[in-house]
């Protein structure tokens, strides 16, 4: 992880790291996942044979490690305070000067570890070769638990802004959908309002016709046009002639023949009447000001 980090600091050394990385609850759990995990890690698997070393039992071991631990993350703790105000301060951290923060940890824990050797175990080795081995330590301990944190923490933030933009899509599409009440106000269909062509009132009925993979369905709605009229929340929905409500956003062309004037959709050239008395309604709604409203 450190020689990546590395690598890319010397194409962009001021680029800032995610923030994510820095910010308070993330940090607590990233110095909690790094003390239990390295704490089992040299308990179990004793990397560098530290209680033959010392010749020690594994519960001797056991006990002097778990103070050693805290000991090494209590230089952690203080460089995760650093970072923090540091980034409270200037709102920023960059990619070089936290790598430098988790290279001085290194190095650091790795002096802490030498001094106790030194002064309390009073080891057999050199302080040169134990303070190799003490950064050998020190950078697999810390490395491994910081790459599985920082990755788990971009997984997480990867998903928060995932399901956000979902969320934000299915306002959106809910937002687009226009719902059909029936007379009695109970909802019962719901559609794309792209999907919309134009309702035709047919008795008691208002037949609803849509697409549905390129082809023209229909349904039938038990109320009548005026009631539709009336209701805000189906635009671009709107009266066109006294048998007939059109989706705006659908009108290709209009024009007059013998007939009388027709409004043309942009699907299969479908061509439904347009009233003198809902003219002037249909043409303001084509507007651009007003298309802008129902562009999907």
């Amino acid at each position: 992880m450190l020689y990546i980090c590395l690598k890319h600091s010397k194409l962009n050394r001021k680029k800032s790291i995610p923030d994510y990385f820095v910010n308070k609850k993330n940090s607590i759990i990233q110095i909690l996942f790094t003390c239990v995990f390295a704490y089992f890690f040299i308990l179990l698997y004793d990397p560098f044979k530290s209680s033959q070393w010392y010749q020690l039992e594994k519960s001797e071991f056991a006990f002097y490690l778990f103070f050693v631990v805290l000991i090494g993350m209590t230089v952690v703790v203080i460089s995760r305070i650093i970072l923090f105000k540091v980034y409270k301060k200037k709102k920023r951290i960059s990619i070089l000067f936290y790598i430098t923060m988790i290279a001085l940890e290194i190095l650091f824990m790795a002096g802490i570890y030498c001094l106790l050797e030194k002064l309390l175990i009073k080891g057999p080795r050199s302080i040169e070769s134990l303070y190799v081995v003490a950064i050998q330590n020190s950078t697999l301990i810390l490395l491994i638990p910081y790459t599985i944190s920082l990755l788990f923490f971009s997984w997480q933030a990867n998903k928060n802004i995932l399901e956000k933009t979902l969320n934000k899509h299915l306002k959106l599409k809910e937002k687009n959908h226009l719902f059909f009440h029936d007379e009695n106000d109970k909802m019962k269909y719901s559609i794309d309002a792209a999907d919309v062509l134009y309702l035709k009132s047919s008795d008691n009925y208002v037949k609803i016709y849509y697409l549905n993979n390129q082809e023209i369905e229909n349904f039938m709605l038990r109320t009548n046009l005026k009631k539709l009229e009336e209701d805000e929340n189906i635009f671009p929905l709107i009266r066109c002639h006294r048998s007939y409500m059109i989706n705006a956003a659908k009108v290709k062309v209009i024009r007059r023949s013998a007939r009388g004037l027709r409004a043309q959709l942009n699907f299969k050239n479908i061509q439904i009447p347009l009233g003198e008395k809902y003219k002037n309604a249909v043409l303001q709604c084509l507007q651009p000001s007003k298309q802008k409203k129902f562009k999907y």
